[in-house]
């Protein structure tokens, strides 16, 4: 009985993993701004309030659909990984993008706005949807992908890709997930 009550409160934590979405969703793309000498995104707190609510509808809907609003940019997902993967799937169409003639591309936009030069601040927000994906919402505002202004704002990486550094989050799911198949290999 004791065992199981464990493995329960284990469970019972495994939600607070994702307590640091914000921070490694931030942290993701500054990592990957920094390879463009682009400066870093500052995390706002309304605009990750908002993006939660869009996330809880669209998690809601199971669909991804991006609001109406033109006051901000932003980039949509669902995984069932730890959202950071979302950053870098984003950032990979990076391998579609021509520097040399830019041009607006739905193929490309995800990356574009990442590392749009004159964005400044982020939002952040993830909900669970009943099949149990993580629908992730980020939103970038100045938003970026404005036709014209691709030359000055999305530069040419400087930086050969550092280290794959893990987030808190990635950290965490290392040390839980033996501690985990050790709990119920006991039990069973």
């Amino acid at each position: 009985m004791q065992k199981l009550f464990c493995v329960v409160i284990l469970l019972l934590y495994l939600p607070a993993i994702w307590a640091n979405l914000e921070d490694d969703i931030l942290a993701a793309h500054n990592d990957l701004r920094v390879l463009h000498k682009v400066a870093p995104l500052r995390l706002n707190s309304q605009m990750s309030k908002e993006a939660a609510a869009h996330a809880k509808i669209l998690a809601e809907k199971e669909d991804l659909i991006h609001s109406d609003s033109t006051a901000y940019g932003e980039n949509l997902c669902y995984t069932t990984f730890p959202p950071t993967t979302c950053v870098k799937s984003w950032y990979d169409e990076i391998n579609k993008f021509d520097f040399a003639k830019p041009e607006l591309s739905k193929s490309t936009t995800h990356f574009t706005q990442i590392i749009w030069k004159t964005t400044t601040d982020l939002g952040v927000g993830s909900a669970k949807s009943a099949d149990g994906m993580d629908y992730v919402v980020v939103r970038y505002k100045p938003p970026g992908n404005i036709d014209g202004q691709l030359q000055e704002n999305v530069v040419p990486r400087f930086l050969k890709r550092g280290g794959n550094r893990r987030t808190k989050s990635e950290n965490v799911w290392i040390l839980i997930i033996p501690l985990l198949l050790v709990v119920l290999s006991k039990l069973l």
